[in-house]
């Protein structure tokens, strides 16, 4: 009987820890880095990359997205424009008819502004970055009534962006 109750002992102990490691496992998404065209982000691995005509690159959550384009400083030179990452924002910002501002913080250049889609609110935070020879508009966006709780993630994966 002592032996008996050792395996069991031993297989409970078993048990307990194979289960220990696999609720750990299933607990917070883990850093994922995606790169693509150029361009390289750090986010979970919740997000899946998705194919969007209008943009460089795209990664969708189940709550979250986010795009990046890339655009090229040539487009800008063969209209005579000499311009740099604050005129860049403040074009984006121009051209899409939005009411925002660009203006730094936590070391990024960016901006906000709310957007309907099919009925539905949403609030995206606006970067941009520059290349040698490109200016990218990075965005991350969410239902409105989610922004603020996903604002710090926004951040943190905004300073991860690196673009080539």
């Amino acid at each position: 009987m002592t032996k008996f109750r050792k395996n069991i002992a031993c297989a409970a102990a078993a048990l307990l820890l194979l289960c220990s490691f696999m609720l750990c496992s299933c607990g917070a998404a883990k850093e994922k880095e995606f790169s693509k065209e150029g361009f390289t982000i750090t986010l979970t691995d919740a997000f899946k990359e998705q194919e969007i005509a209008t943009q460089t690159v795209a990664y969708v959550s189940t709550k979250v997205s986010v795009s990046a384009l890339k655009e090229e400083k040539s487009a800008f030179e063969d209209n005579d424009l000499d311009i740099d990452l604050s005129d860049y924002a403040d074009l984006v910002i121009a051209a899409n008819n939005l009411s925002a501002e660009a203006e730094e913080k936590d070391g990024l250049l960016c901006f906000t502004y709310d957007n309907s889609v099919s009925g539905q609110n949403f609030t995206y935070l606006a970067t941009v970055f520059e290349s040698s020879d490109a200016f990218w508009l990075v965005q991350f966006g969410c239902e409105k009534d989610k922004y603020d709780s996903f604002k710090e993630d926004f951040v943190k994966y905004a300073k991860t962006v690196k673009v080539d």
